[in-house]
């Protein structure tokens, strides 16, 4: 999703915005190639800055480190959107090189699974025969199953809420 120029306005410093404003179309076509390479390192830069910082505010408020000033970091939605308006920056300034340079763009790498079905014709079945026990198991209605399914969810959303209580302590 994609961070309006309204949020950047108020997520950033003035000398930071007028950067993220140099990234979009109208002045992004005036920069030379090196002048953008320049662009490149410096959005880099800001945004493993936010992206670390991120980082660091979620393990202090999380217990995990010890806090850099006398009171551990609480919130850090902020910095994370920051880290975030600075990922897109750059990616507008590296795909404007790689149109000036005539070169393919590199995907950028994602945590998230993909949501395409695999391809069946490079998965191969051992038996395809027989079905796996998993498999008979979950076609067939159960409704021992069904109660089992709901223990084991309250017992999770319980061991959940503890587990928040005693972080909200700290």
């Amino acid at each position: 999703m994609a961070i309006s120029r309204n949020e950047a306005q108020e997520l950033c410093t003035s000398p930071e915005y007028e950067f993220v404003l140099s990234s979009f179309t109208p002045k992004i076509r005036e920069y030379s190639l090196a002048r953008l390479k320049q662009k490149v390192e410096r959005s880099r830069r800001l945004r493993d800055k936010y992206r670390d910082l991120a980082q660091r505010q979620h393990l202090e408020g999380r217990g995990k480190r010890p806090p850099a000033r006398r009171r551990p970091a609480r919130g850090n939605l902020r910095t994370q959107r920051k880290a975030t308006l600075f990922r897109e920056t750059l990616e507008r300034f590296e795909k404007r090189v790689a149109t000036l340079t005539q070169q393919p763009i590199k995907p950028v790498k994602t945590t998230r699974m993909s949501n395409k079905a695999p391809n069946p014709k490079t998965r191969v079945q051992k038996n395809a025969s027989k079905p796996s026990k998993v498999a008979t198991r979950a076609k067939t209605p159960n409704p021992d199953n069904q109660v089992l399914d709901i223990k084991i969810k309250s017992h999770l959303r319980a061991a959940g809420k503890r587990n928040q209580t005693r972080r909200d302590r700290q």
